[in-house]
């Protein structure tokens, strides 16, 4: 989870507007779920320790974002969808699986790279910029 805080002196206090926050919420948010979108959009194989390859799509699609109702935070995340069955197959793609077969452990699917924290990951420090931009824009000093 990243944070922002801001201290500003001199103001006895503060009003401000929430829409230009929301608004760059809103992109930055968006450049994160693409990202995500992206490290999973290559449709070879994928092995142990790669980010999870693309075969029909459904991953890709499922990555959803929103800024939350208060208008101060925003998630990405991958969403179970109908097309995903039964299961909420990235939770599997990013912990692992390991098949019983009596009481001998065999195997299974191993885990893969987490495309949302290094999607997140990657825009950090330009969503911390923008967002104190939008921050310094919204502020309306009363006295």
């Amino acid at each position: 989870m990243n944070e922002l805080n801001v201290r500003l002196l001199g103001f006895s206090r503060i009003d401000y507007d929430k829409r230009p926050i929301r608004k760059t919420l809103r992109q930055e948010i968006t450049l994160v779920r693409g990202a995500a979108r992206a490290k999973v959009g290559r449709s070879s194989p994928s092995g142990p320790g790669e980010y999870p390859g693309r075969s029909s799509g459904v991953l890709q699609r499922a990555i959803k974002s929103k800024v939350l109702r208060g208008g101060l935070a925003a998630v990405a995340r991958p969403e179970k969808t109908a097309r995903m069955g039964r299961y909420y197959y990235p939770a599997f793609l990013r912990h692992g699986v390991k098949k019983r077969n009596g009481k001998v452990l065999k195997p299974g699917l191993e885990a893969r790279a987490d495309y949302m924290v290094d999607a997140l990951e990657e825009r950090t420090a330009g969503a911390t910029d923008a967002l104190t931009q939008a921050l310094q824009a919204s502020l309306v000093p009363r006295k």
